[in-house]
């Protein structure tokens, strides 16, 4: 006995659905870009690089050249400065020595003044620091160290009373280190 409860499932006929009532979507404008190729698009990197590369060194050259171009100017022009710094100050220094007995404060400073105006491209305190630095001293005592000045070949040195003291022995350190 056999008994048939129907079969649950209907077999269908192959039939093709045409038109709209297929369910395939269709979106033409939303297609993916074509795909380049490994070796076109490893090309197109290397040509990037490549220009990059180009670039960085063409601009670092040109660095380069302006800096030894501007350079060799620099140390003439500042050769000249120093130069003239020293002519000055040696004038001034002249001037002060043969007058420095008769002359106020008010006429030394006019005195500068006069002395520097000759050349604007000098600055007068680095100009007597380049010519004075030559003559200081560094000055040691059992109460302290300090600076001076070497006035002449007399070994005479000025130097402020708080480095001396009250110090029997002092040392004097040159600027050649002796």
């Amino acid at each position: 006995m056999e008994e048939d409860f129907g079969t649950p499932f209907r077999e269908e006929k192959d039939t093709e659905i045409k038109g709209p009532e297929k369910h395939e979507q269709s979106f033409p404008d939303l297609l993916p870009s074509p795909v380049l190729s490994d070796q076109k698009q490893m090309r197109k990197i290397a040509l990037l690089f490549l220009g990059a590369g180009l670039f960085i060194v063409l601009l670092t050259g040109a660095f380069i050249f302006g800096w030894v171009v501007n350079s060799d100017n620099d140390k003439t022009s500042s050769i000249n400065i120093a130069s003239d710094q020293i002519g000055v100050v040696q004038e001034l220094m002249e001037a002060l020595v043969n007058n420095s007995g008769d002359l106020t404060e008010s006429e030394v400073a006019a005195i500068i003044a006069e002395m520097t105006s000759f050349n604007s491209e000098v600055e007068p305190v680095v100009a007597v620091a380049d010519t004075v630095s030559r003559s200081v001293v560094i000055v040691r005592s059992e109460t302290g160290q300090g600076s001076g000045i070497a006035l002449d070949d007399q070994r005479r040195v000025v130097t402020n009373a708080h480095v001396l003291g009250d110090s029997e022995t002092v040392q004097v350190l040159l600027p050649s280190g002796r």
